[in-house]
């Protein structure tokens, strides 16, 4: 029954290798050969993994295939001077790490936003930055991965589920992440690509709408990958990839419109042996879904235990070597994708004034110049919290009280998908 199962699986994944060169070829046996004429597929997507124990699965994937795994996952506290076990054995075997940095900090607790963003850290984002220009080799910061993950609300966004409150926490996010990228860049750290990774259910699952990710992105001049990561956690369940929920299938298809590269950036599902093998369904469903998506260049699987064994193993692993030897799946040239600039590669900052007026303040400015694309909106802020968007360089704020000192801030974004930092903050007072 299983190698019955393992077989039909590896057909799928094999059986394209060569794009039917007519309607005819469509109905040929899948086990006809490949005419020694048709093109060799192009090298897309490159494969990956996080995984307690990554030298040796490296080393067992690589007597299989032939071939290392293009990047490494790894978990990098927000002090942490990335000197992770494994850098040199990466350096050494031409593996792209990828750093998995979060806010947390060792032991409990979290790097504050108002510490971030009053440059409290600068000095260590600066030596972290050098550190990792040293090295010379393309490395991707998956900064603040899940970062509507609740477990951490209460440390750095206090006050409960994050994708519910966007106009609050969307730009404390979309704040963070630019400020952590220019002392980057300032600091030379030009090999790093900078990986933007929500979960897949912010794209549209568990009441959130398709829109509340706009809050959250800090504009393409500040991105260079967007990933997601999606699980099937249970161990004695099967199912196709991305077929449970919409999550996967609206999160491809929102990102996408960026033009930026995508990454799975973690996904798992259980290993069961027994008739029906979580782990082997879901990878074999992937396979097939990852290689037919052309704006998808990275794969990633997360090989750990967790609500279950998500560990590499069995069918599954010899699906996923079967996915390294796929020449669509061999890519390791990552450096066509360092396309983020920072502040220089997007609007410059609106300068907004205002004028008070009995039960209203207007707001207005002077279309920002932009040499990467054209303005066509602003996000105004007050105090902080998203109140709302405008196509003109103007807003009417009528919710306020009289006798109220109100801060307002704004930002720009254009037709690439590139977004301004904030403006320096206007202090009116309701009349």
């Amino acid at each position: 029954m299983r190698t019955s199962v393992l077989n039909f699986l590896l057909l799928i994944t094999s059986a394209c290798h060569s794009a039917p060169a007519s309607s005819a070829d469509a109905t040929t046996s899948p086990d006809a050969e490949a005419s020694p004429d048709a093109a060799p597929e192009t090298p897309r997507i490159v494969l990956g993994v996080y995984s307690d124990s990554f030298q040796d699965l490296d080393a067992t994937v690589l007597a299989a295939t032939g071939r290392h795994f293009a990047i490494e996952n790894q978990r990098e506290l927000w002090t942490s001077m990335f000197d992770h076990p494994d850098e040199a054995y990466d350096q050494a075997n031409g593996v792209i790490p990828m750093l998995s940095w979060v806010v947390t900090l060792q032991g409990s607790g979290c790097a504050k936003y108002e510490d971030i963003m009053a440059g409290v850290y600068d000095a260590q984002l600066t030596a972290q930055a050098h550190t990792l220009a040293m090295w010379n080799k393309p490395v991707a910061i998956r900064f603040f991965k899940e970062f509507t993950d609740t477990a951490i609300d209460d440390c750095f966004f206090p006050g409960g589920h994050v994708a519910a409150r966007r106009e609050t926490t969307g730009p404390m996010f979309v704040n963070t992440w630019q400020h952590v990228v220019d002392v980057f860049k300032a600091a030379g750290a030009s090999n790093v690509q900078w990986v933007w990774g929500p979960a897949a259910s912010l794209f549209g699952n568990d009441g959130v709408d398709q829109t509340t990710w706009h809050y959250f992105y800090p504009g393409n001049n500040y991105v260079d990958w967007i990933s997601n990561d999606h699980y099937n956690k249970y161990d004695d369940m099967a199912f196709a990839y991305g077929a449970n929920d919409h999550s996967i299938e609206n999160w491809y298809n929102e990102a996408s419109q960026t033009g930026k590269p995508l990454m799975q950036a973690e996904t798992g599902a259980g290993y069961h042996d027994g008739p029906v093998d979580p782990m082997a369904q879901w990878l074999a469903t992937a396979a097939t879904t990852v290689k037919a998506r052309p704006a998808m260049k990275a794969f990633l699987w997360w090989s750990s235990q967790g609500q279950v064994d998500y560990n590499l193993q069995g069918d599954g692993l010899t699906i996923f070597e079967s996915m390294m030897k796929d020449p669509v799946f061999t890519a390791t040239d990552v450096t066509p994708y360092a396309t983020s600039t920072g502040a220089a590669g997007g609007p410059a900052a609106p300068q907004p004034h205002g004028v008070a007026s009995t039960g209203s303040i207007t707001l207005h400015w002077q279309a920002p110049a932009d040499a990467h694309g054209s303005v066509t909106g602003y996000t105004v802020y007050r105090d902080g919290v998203w109140i709302g968007a405008t196509t003109d360089p103007k807003y009417v704020d009528s919710d306020v009280t009289a006798n109220t000192t109100y801060r307002y801030t704004v930002d720009a974004l254009d037709d690439a998908w590139n977004r301004s930092v904030r403006s320096a903050e206007v202090a009116i007072a309701a009349m």
